[in-house]
């Protein structure tokens, strides 16, 4: 059995321990023993994405043990957070979150059938169900902190969005979430992760695009452009989805990566690579995830003075001079907080 220390669970070391691990795959290695007894700090992105890909070597034989402090706050934080239950194979339901004043939402897990079956028992669209499933989350981290309505329905909208694209795009039935506000600098992370077919997969069935995209990273910068959305070009604009969206426009991802990489971050990682952007930097990195997953860091100070409506503008007036064929005009819903 190989030992893992892992001493900080962050984005900039996690992605180390998963190439180590995988290192070790590739050399007959199938047994570790991850120790957790000197972690020092635990991030919601790399608890979320971590487990994921514990979970995925699980399903092909890799098996896994772990250790941990029972007497550090870093340790008590995860155990909160639900990721050692999750290291397990337990996992929370989203029907069990309950607001309790914590600044965090536990890792759990959204299914589509969850979603479908608040739609149905409700009588309304898919649309407004999802909405209700951001808004909650959204509610949880922002609940008497320092925010307003509009911060709300700011974090709601980006939100609803990452849903509706992993719901459209993903072929995934279920979703895995986190999210912790911070008060020492008023901001939140939230964070969403499927293991779909990822975003290569989908953007590429817009057969305008796919002669241009040739790996994952520039599957992700595309995706990331507005009006160029796969399966909107799929189903040439005519058809919706089976789960009741009356259209997709290709808006949604650019609108809340727009909103996130000018007020804190935004991550999104899919297949063999994944970009991260602030205000002040662009990084890649080249990684292994079956899927998408994403982070968004917003900082609350200013969120306020959005304008989702300029945003969109600005993205139609991008897809009206692009040399590809695009959605001149976002849907209705993508310009709606």
């Amino acid at each position: 059995m190989q030992e893992i220390n892992i001493r900080k669970l962050n984005k900039e070391k996690m992605f180390g321990y998963c190439d180590t691990i995988e290192e070790y795959i590739e050399d007959g290695e199938t047994s570790f023993l991850l120790n957790f007894k000197n972690t020092n700090f635990f991030e919601p992105f790399a608890m979320v994405y971590f487990l994921a890909f514990v979970h995925r070597l699980r399903e092909s034989g890799i098996t896994f043990e772990y250790e941990r402090s029972i007497m550090t706050n870093a340790c008590d934080y995860a155990d909160f957070m639900g990721f050692f239950d999750t290291l397990e194979g337990s996992i929370s339901r989203s029907s069990d979150l309950e607001y309790d004043g914590r600044t965090y939402i536990r890792i759990h897990s959204l299914t589509k059938k969850e979603i479908r079956e608040y739609e149905f028992e409700n009588g309304i669209d898919m649309a407004d169900a999802v909405t209700h499933f951001a808004s909650q989350m959204a509610q949880f981290l922002l609940h008497n902190r320092n925010s307003n309505a509009k911060t709300q329905e700011v974090l709601t909208y980006s939100l609803r969005e990452i849903f509706r694209n992993v719901l459209e795009h993903s072929t995934a039935n279920e979703i895995w979430c986190s999210g912790q506000y911070w008060q020492r600098n008023n901001t939140v992370e939230v964070v969403i992760l499927d293991n779909g077919v990822g975003i290569k997969n989908t953007i590429t069935k817009n057969i305008h695009l796919r002669e241009h995209i040739n790996n994952d990273l520039q599957a992700i910068k595309y995706a990331m452009l507005p009006g160029l959305s796969g399966v909107a070009f799929e189903r040439k604009g005519t058809t919706a989805p089976d789960y009741g969206y009356p259209d997709n426009s290709g808006y949604g991802l650019y609108v809340t990566s727009e909103i996130c990489s000018n007020h804190g971050e935004f991550l999104i990682a899919s297949g063999e690579s994944y970009l991260r952007i602030t205000p002040e930097v662009r990084r890649k990195r080249s990684i292994n995830h079956r899927g998408t997953a994403i982070s968004l860091k917003l900082n609350l100070e200013n969120i306020n003075e959005v304008s989702i409506t300029d945003i969109v503008r600005k993205g139609e007036e991008i897809a009206a001079n692009s040399p590809f064929r695009a959605n001149k005009r976002a849907s209705v819903l993508s310009k709606r907080l």
